[in-house]
């Protein structure tokens, strides 16, 4: 008979589902995600599953309302986004908005920035510098301008790279289970 309580085997054995589930879309390959679905639009769909799942593993109690927003500039993502908008994170729902404007980041919990334009996304990133504001984007070396998280595509897999140095600037926390799945940039 083990003395051990109950609640903390609940919540060790919940933390590894929840490791076990990051990890699981970490290596899910893209194509595989929707069979269905065309190149393009499965790997969006994939980003959008990442994007959802990020936004567990960040403190949000100092944030105040009962969504989250990911919001998304320009328009990469599409229809795809839709697909995590309605579920729950941290007693919150996710919801989405596009980006036209850098002046229009009030009230994103996370943005998606598209790098393709890169005055634009400069000045997204010039507007966010400090902000209690998660910004990913998905190409190669956009952690070393300033994005927190990269969503880093290899062949048909996603894996994630974090930049410190952006962290740190802002008052946000991110659970060191995110921290351990990411190969971490220590750059400012």
């Amino acid at each position: 008979m083990s003395t051990r309580p109950r609640q903390p085997v609940r919540h060790r054995i919940h933390r590894r589902a929840l490791s076990l589930a990051m990890m699981l879309v970490a290596l899910w390959p893209g194509p595989m995600l929707n069979a269905g679905e065309p190149g393009p639009r499965a790997e969006y769909l994939l980003k959008s599953a990442f994007l959802y799942n990020i936004a567990k593993f960040v403190d949000w109690s100092e944030h105040e309302g009962t969504s989250l927003v990911i919001c998304i500039t320009n328009d990469v993502f599409g229809s795809t986004i839709d697909s995590i908008v309605g579920k729950p994170v941290q007693e919150r729902q996710i919801a989405s908005r596009h980006l036209t404007s850098p002046q229009n980041v009030h009230g994103c919990h996370i943005i998606f920035i598209d790098m393709q334009d890169r005055r634009r996304a400069t000045e997204f990133l010039t507007t966010l510098a400090g902000e209690p504001i998660v910004t990913v984007c998905d190409q190669p070396d956009c952690t070393r301008q300033g994005v927190m998280i990269n969503l880093q595509k290899h062949e048909d897999k996603i894996s994630l790279e974090m930049n410190l140095g952006a962290i740190q600037r802002t008052n946000l926390k991110f659970s060191s289970k995110l921290l351990k799945l990411a190969h971490i940039l220590s750059e400012p």
